[in-house]
């Protein structure tokens, strides 16, 4: 004993004070405060409130792990003595996110440790510490437990008694070196998979449980890009989680397969989807007996989960599984089913709908298309007509090449369907204008083009000057790639020759997408043809050769990438000058759709509105 008092007068010496005190109180509290015989999830069932920042409905009220309790698993297994990782693809709204900073709280009471919670940017991890776990802990009073104060928390770094926890973007500079946790969890995965220099973060995670004993690994993601959680899980047990059907017994999986809400029961007289009862009576199929489990019955059948593992070559320290939003409380089956029904039509809404609701990577069904496919979009209207449909917007789009300029004419209906009705290779910007001055006779009358985006290609400071002289009617536009744009199309304001124009940036992979499935009469649905928004050519369009063959040399593959990931590309095998504007013509629609037909609304039973009464944007 006087040797110990001996050592710690020598630390208090060579050393500061404070760590020296927060050095023994850790050590003396893992000796002294043995850990409490209940489970994680009991202990959060007992102790922690729920902050408003978390859940509205249910703030201040005590977590219940009832509502989501597959999460109970990771809990359990995190207690378990050994090394381990565990990865999960996920959807949106499962509460695996808060169970982690359930679990974070749990360990500044009960184990000391250093943890790192990485998620894919340092401004995501403020937000994650600040709006969130910073609650948990300030709510539950977690500091007074263990005698420290609300100064020991900062925004990405909290120094607590034993243990520290590490809020890192994973892509910051360093963010990664000289930290080893007991504990590390990753946020979104696939949003973080590659650090140029340094690694999969996957690896570098592992690295930095490597040494501890008992360190875990916590990954989870929705699927992306990247691909990463995927791989990760695979490698895994692959565990489904089964639940209890209601008529048999049978404990199964919940698939989309057995997903049912299209019969002729969720549907009204014309055959289309009754939504109301779509809400109300969508259910799962038993695989054994063919009976029903409702979303009345879901609360019931979720207690009695099991995890299953389905792969038997897995690593053994390592356990994986997929769970989407039908194993939620706080989501319905029926919302589900009418936000599927509500997104077809729309390749952008799918792609969020399986990845976000689903939990699956979204496989893109691409190909080159072919000149019969085109011929098939065929309609009864000649070019320089208009079809005979009711008219909402007339647009047209130009791109820029070094010798000519190309447009193209496009009216939409109030369903977003479109019909092309010219298209022209131009010497000038004055033939540009004349060109979109050519009058359209309609149902209604006459009208001229209402909106115009032009390329800005190689020539912008000649764009912007056009597109300025005659404000609102035409807009430069620009495509670029995803990560550039967070958005569908987002506004760019510059300044030329002293005057403010708005660029329009679109996201460029979106907008193929659309365009190739419209050309292509692609369908969403998986169980059968769904309505969808329609592209149309007159019917002689086959007098211009050139036209559909430019319409065919762009087209996505998939191919590996110098790390082995397969991803997609886009491939131009020749002048593809009047996709694109087909594809800005898409985005025109996607900028004023919604207006449009707001404002149709307000003036139902009143005659079109005419070319001035719409612009992309407004003085």
């Amino acid at each position: 004993m006087n040797c110990f008092r001996g050592l710690i007068r020598r630390c208090f010496v060579q050393y500061d004070p404070v760590l020296v005190r927060s050095w023994i109180l850790g050590v003396l509290s893992g000796i002294y405060a043995p850990e409490p015989n209940e489970e994680i999830w009991e202990w959060a069932e007992r102790t922690l409130r729920i902050p408003g920042t978390e859940n509205e409905e249910l703030a201040g009220h005590l977590w219940r792990s009832d509502l989501s309790p597959y999460v109970r698993e990771l809990f359990e297994w995190y207690k378990k003595p050994g090394k381990g990782e565990f990865w999960i693809q996920k959807s949106s709204q499962v509460g695996f996110t808060m169970a982690c900073l359930i679990l974070i709280c749990w360990m500044i009471v009960h184990r000391s440790g250093n943890i790192m919670y990485a998620i894919d940017s340092e401004k995501q991890a403020r937000e994650i510490s600040k709006t969130r776990l910073q609650k948990w802990i300030l709510l539950n009073g977690l500091l007074d437990q263990i005698n420290e104060n609300a100064d020991d928390l900062s925004n990405l770094t909290y120094f607590l008694k034993g243990l520290t926890v590490y809020m890192v973007g994973s892509h910051s500079p360093g963010s990664w070196a000289t930290k080893s946790c007991v504990l590390v969890i990753l946020d979104e995965v696939d949003k973080q998979a590659f650090i140029e220099g340094e690694g999969w973060t996957t690896d570098l995670a592992r690295d930095r449980a490597k040494r501890p004993k008992n360190a875990k690994v916590i990954g989870f993601s929705t699927p992306g890009v990247s691909g990463q959680i995927g791989k990760e899980v695979e490698l895994g047990t692959c565990e489904e989680i089964r639940v209890t059907f209601p008529c048999c017994g049978h404990k199964q999986a919940l698939k989309w397969d057995n997903f049912h809400f299209s019969g002729m029961e969720f549907r009204d007289l014309a055959g289309d989807y009754d939504l109301e009862k779509v809400e109300e009576g969508a259910y799962f199929q038993c695989e054994l007996c063919g009976g029903r489990l409702t979303n009345r019955e879901k609360y019931q059948a979720l207690l009695g989960y099991e995890f299953v593992a389905t792969n038997p070559k897995a690593d053994p320290r390592v356990r994986s599984a997929k769970i989407w939003d039908a194993y939620s409380n706080f989501i319905t089956f029926g919302q589900l089913a009418v936000g599927w029904i509500k997104a077809q039509g729309d390749a952008t809404k799918i792609e969020a709908f399986v990845r976000g609701r689903r939990g699956e990577y979204y496989i893109s069904s691409g190909g080159q298309v072919s000149e019969s496919e085109l011929l098939d979009l065929r309609m009864a209207y000649n070019r320089r007509l208009c079809p005979d449909v009711d008219v909402i917007l007339y647009a047209m789009a130009v791109d820029i090449q070094k010798d000519c300029l190309k447009a193209t004419k496009a009216v939409f209906t109030e369903e977003g369907d479109m019909y092309v009705v010219d298209w022209r290779e131009l010497i000038s910007f004055d033939e540009v204008l004349s060109f979109a001055d050519e009058p359209l006779l309609t149902r209604h009358g006459e009208i001229k083009i209402m909106v115009g985006l032009i390329d800005e290609g190689n020539n912008k400071d000649e764009v912007r000057s056009f597109c300025l002289q005659h404000h609102p009617r035409f807009f430069p536009v620009k495509g670029r790639g995803g990560d550039q744009v967070q958005a569908l199309v987002a506004e760019s304001p510059a300044w030329h020759e002293g005057e403010l124009v708005t660029v329009y940036h679109i996201d460029d992979r979106s907008f193929k997408w659309q365009l190739l499935y419209r050309l292509r009469r692609m369908t969403y649905s998986e169980k059968r043809r769904e309505k969808i928004r329609q592209l149309r050519f007159p019917q002689n369009v086959d007098e211009d050769e050139n036209f559909l063959e430019e319409l065919t040399k762009e087209y996505p593959i998939r191919e590996k990438n110098k790390y082995g990931r397969e991803v997609e590309k886009w491939r131009v095998t020749g002048v593809n000058d009047w996709w694109d504007t087909l594809k800005y013509m898409l985005s025109i629609w996607s900028i004023l759709g919604a207006e449009l037909n707001r404002s149709r609304m307000l003036s139902r039973g009143q005659p079109v509105p005419v070319a001035r009464d719409y612009v992309l944007k407004r003085d």
